[in-house]
């Protein structure tokens, strides 16, 4: 059970760092299809480009947003994992107390057992000395021994 809850954690991790691959990808062609419509558009104006401090904040403002979203899912997604896993050992420490507890009441049944077998050879026991010593006395005390 703990070997499938391992299992389908690393199949989550690694669907996460997927999705988390092609958001990269993604930005990343996004970036270079954006910087080949800008080049081609300046191709035109030659030496006239100047820079434009409002379109580079904006620029900046949005790439620092995309990676601000990327940071905070991943500190989502780690949040998630320790949590899940913390609801694992939970479970697991419940489970292994259950266990333990069911093997302490087993020992405890087979011990009153055991101590319920030594009273019952115990009172045979005394029965049996009782009747040896009874029948000691009767032949100590009967006037075949007397003489």
């Amino acid at each position: 059970m703990v070997e499938t809850d391992l299992s389908g954690q690393f199949q989550q991790m690694c669907k996460q760092a997927e999705y988390s691959l092609q958001e990269i990808q993604d930005a990343i062609q996004s970036s270079r299809n954006q910087l080949r419509t800008e080049a081609a558009s300046t191709k035109g104006k030659g030496s006239e480009t100047t820079h434009d401090p409002t379109r580079a904040a904006t620029t900046h403002a949005t790439a620092s947003g995309r990676w601000q979203v990327l940071r905070d899912q991943w500190h989502a997604h780690v949040a998630k994992l320790r949590e899940d896993a913390e609801r694992k050992k939970a479970s697991v420490d419940a489970t292994h107390a259950a266990h333990y507890a069911e093997e302490a009441e087993g020992d405890a049944q087979e011990a009153i057992q055991f101590a319920a077998d030594a009273i019952g050879e115990a009172e045979r026991a005394v029965l049996n000395a009782v009747r040896a010593r009874t029948k000691a006395s009767v032949l100590a005390n009967s006037p075949a021994n007397r003489a």
